[in-house]
């Protein structure tokens, strides 16, 4: 009894753990946008992304797959519009309530004239907080 015990509390502190992670993955049905690029998105660029690793304004291709991301969570709306009300739950969600990284991560979400670079600029800002919690 012992044994499953601890075992139980080392297999709920590990799901804990991977909870964390920031995940810059398709969900298993992708958005309506991603369909053009989500089987060919480079595994390189997702990894580069996962890792916080800030990126090139003019990369499309990462571009479009932030967007597509952005709008998958429904941090950006139909129309490329931030959505900070909803952002700001998920995120709570993601970081728990109550975390410092919150505040940093909404003074990112500023809307741009155009959704990719409101993605692309919302990604660089937030990269060193990806890279924080990805790396625990």
């Amino acid at each position: 009894m012992k044994w499953f015990l601890s075992f139980a509390v080392l297999l709920l502190s590990v799901c804990c753990v991977f909870s964390l992670k920031i995940d810059l993955q398709h969900a298993s049905t992708p958005h309506q946008d991603c369909a053009h690029h989500h089987h060919h998105f480079p595994q390189e660029k997702l990894d580069k992304l996962n890792k916080g690793e800030p990126v090139d304004p003019k990369d499309e291709e990462i571009a479009s797959h932030l967007v597509c991301i952005l709008k998958e969570r429904k941090y950006l709306s139909e129309d490329g519009t931030i959505n900070k009300d909803l952002g700001k739950a998920r995120i709570t969600k993601v970081l728990g309530e109550g975390s410092e990284d919150i505040d940093k991560v909404m003074n990112c979400l500023v809307q741009h004239t155009d959704q990719k670079e409101t993605a692309v600029t919302f990604y660089n800002c937030v990269a060193p907080l990806i890279k924080k919690h990805n790396s625990q």
